[in-house]
C-alpha cells in the first residue's frame, strides 16, 4: 500500500488529504481486509509530518469505520462490509464540496469563524506547553476540558453534571457505540424521520428497531414497554425542528425504558428566551446527554461529550481506562481555553444575531414572493408539488445543497424541503434565495 505518494493541496488541510488518499486506497480495494497500516510514528517520519496531523487522519478514519485498532497492536483495514457503501458516499461528498449556496445544517458560516483568536490560543499553547505534542490524552478525555463543559452547562443550561459523567468524544457515533457497551440492548425506539447515522448504527447491530413517528408535541411514544434506549432530539427535532412539548417530555420521562439518549445536537444555537430545561436536569439518572461542538465552533476538529449517569459511568471506566481518547491533547486544550476565557460565549452571540438577520431576510422574501412555509426554529419548511428527483437535478446543476425531509425518512416519503439557513453566508443569501426560486416556482 503507497501511503507516502500523497497529493497534498494548497487549500486542505494535510490531515484530510491523508484521510482521503488511504479512504480511496481502501474503496478501491488496494488493501485487503485486517491488513496492517503503519504506525503513527512510521507514518509520521515518513511524510515529515507532526503527530497531531497523523492523529488526526487516523481518528477520521477510525469514526468512519474504515480502520480499527487494537491496543498496543496498531491500526488494520476493517472488514469490507463497514465501508462497502461509502464508495458512494464519497462520490456524493465530492459532489458536496463543489457546492456554492449551502442551505443544510452540515457546517458553519465560515465568514463568523474565529480564526484569528483560534490562532492565538494555538500558539499560546504550544509556546508554553511543548510536550502537549507527546502526551496521550486520557481516555475519559483532558480533565480540565471535562471541568470547563461542567461549568458551561451549568451556567448556560441549568445542568449539575460532575466533570466525573463526562467523556469527551469525536461524534455521536462514537457516543453510540460507547453506550452500546455498557448496558444490553435489544430493542431502540428511534424517532422517524431522522439522523440516518442513527438509525445506520443500530441496524448494523442486528437491534430491534421501533420507529416512532413525530406530531406537534413531539415524539410519540411506542406501545411496546420492552424498549431498551429511545433516542430523542427534544429540543429541536430533527429534521422537522419541533420543540417537545412539556406534556410529551413528563410522559418521555415516565416511559419504561432502560435509558433515554438525550441528542442536544444544536440546543447552542436557540434564542435564550426560548430556553427549556434538558431531560438530564429533570432525571440524570435515566439520561444519556449528547452535546457537540461541531455544529456551533469547528467541524473538523470534530469535538463532542457524553454525559453519563452515575448507574453507568463505573461501567465506562472498568471497559475503557486502557483506552485513550480519539482527540488529541492539543485540540482539547484549544477548545478548553476558548471556552474558558469567554470566547466561545461571544461566538455564539454573533452566531446568533448572524442567524436572526438571515432568519428575517428569508422570511421577508418567501412572504413577499409567496412562497408557502413553515418557520421552525433554525430553519424554513418549504413545500413542493414537484417531482423530487428533477428537482434534485435541477438543485444540482444550480450549485445548491439542500435537504429534503425525505432524505431523513425511513419508512415513508416526504417532499418537502429543509431550507436551513445556518451554513451559507449571509453575503450569497439572497443570491442563492433567487435561484432557488426558480427552481421550485
Amino acid at each position: 500500500m503507497n501511503f507516502i505518494n500523497i497529493d497534498f493541496k494548497e487549500n486542505e488541510a494535510k490531515y484530510i488529504s491523508i484521510y482521503k488518499h488511504i479512504k480511496s486506497l481502501i474503496i478501491q480495494g488496494m488493501v485487503k481486509e485486517h491488513e496492517k497500516l503503519p504506525s503513527r510514528r512510521i507514518l509520521q517520519g515518513e511524510l515529515g509530518l507532526s503527530p497531531n496531523t497523523i492523529n488526526n487522519a487516523y481518528n477520521l478514519l477510525l469514526e468512519e469505520g474504515y480502520i480499527y485498532s487494537i491496543e498496543k497492536s496498531g491500526y488494520y483495514i476493517s472488514p469490507y462490509k463497514n465501508y462497502q457503501n461509502k464508495e458512494i458516499i464519497e462520490k456524493e461528498e465530492m459532489i458536496n464540496e463543489t457546492y456554492k449556496y449551502d442551505f443544510t445544517s452540515e457546517s458553519i458560516d465560515h465568514s463568523l469563524f474565529p480564526y484569528y483568536t483560534l490562532k492565538k490560543i494555538t500558539q499560546d499553547i504550544m509556546l508554553n506547553n511543548e510536550k502537549i505534542w507527546l502526551s496521550k490524552s486520557p481516555y475519559q478525555g483532558d480533565n480540565e476540558l471535562r471541568k470547563t463543559i461542567a461549568r458551561y452547562l451549568f451556567e448556560n443550561k441549568g445542568m449539575k453534571v460532575s466533570a466525573s459523567n463526562i467523556v469527551i468524544v469525536s461524534s455521536l457515533e462514537e457516543s453510540l457505540e460507547i453506550i452500546s457497551t455498557l448496558f444490553s440492548i435489544k430493542k431502540v425506539a428511534l424517532e422517524d424521520p431522522l439522523y440516518k447515522k442513527v438509525y445506520s448504527f443500530f441496524k448494523e447491530k442486528n437491534l430491534s428497531i421501533k420507529l416512532c413517528s413525530i406530531d406537534k408535541e413531539g415524539i410519540v411514544l411506542p406501545k411496546e414497554k420492552d424498549i431498551d434506549l429511545l433516542y430523542v432530539t427534544p429540543y429541536n427535532q430533527f429534521p422537522l425542528g419541533i420543540k417537545m412539548s412539556n406534556d410529551r417530555r413528563k410522559a418521555l420521562l415516565s416511559f419504561p425504558s432502560k435509558y433515554i439518549f438525550e441528542d442536544d445536537f444544536d440546543c447552542d444555537l436557540i434564542s435564550r428566551n426560548k430556553f427549556m430545561s434538558t431531560l438530564y436536569s429533570l432525571n440524570n439518572e435515566k439520561i444519556i446527554y449528547h452535546g457537540s461542538f461541531s455544529h456551533t465552533f469547528c467541524p473538523g476538529i470534530r469535538i463532542s461529550y457524553l454525559v453519563l449517569p452515575s448507574s453507568l459511568i463505573n461501567h465506562y471506566n472498568e471497559k475503557y481506562s486502557k483506552s485513550s481518547s480519539r482527540i488529541s491533547s492539543l485540540d482539547q486544550a484549544i477548545l478548553s481555553r476558548f471556552i474558558q476565557e469567554g470566547y466561545y460565549n461571544r461566538h455564539i452571540g454573533k452566531l446568533k444575531k448572524s442567524l436572526n438577520r438571515k432568519k428575517d431576510i428569508i422570511t421577508t422574501y418567501l412572504q413577499k414572493h409567496q412562497i408557502p412555509f413553515q418557520e421552525t426554529e433554525l430553519s424554513f419548511i418549504l413545500y413542493t408539488n414537484k417531482d423530487v428527483k428533477i428537482l434534485k437535478k435541477h438543485l444540482l446543476d444550480a450549485s445548491i445543497k439542500i435537504h429534503f425531509i425525505g432524505d431523513f425518512c425511513i419508512n415513508k416519503s416526504d417532499n418537502r424541503l429543509i431550507l436551513s439557513y445556518i451554513s451559507i453566508d449571509e453575503n450569497i443569501l439572497i443570491e442563492g434565495l433567487d435561484i432557488l426560486k426558480n427552481i421550485l416556482i
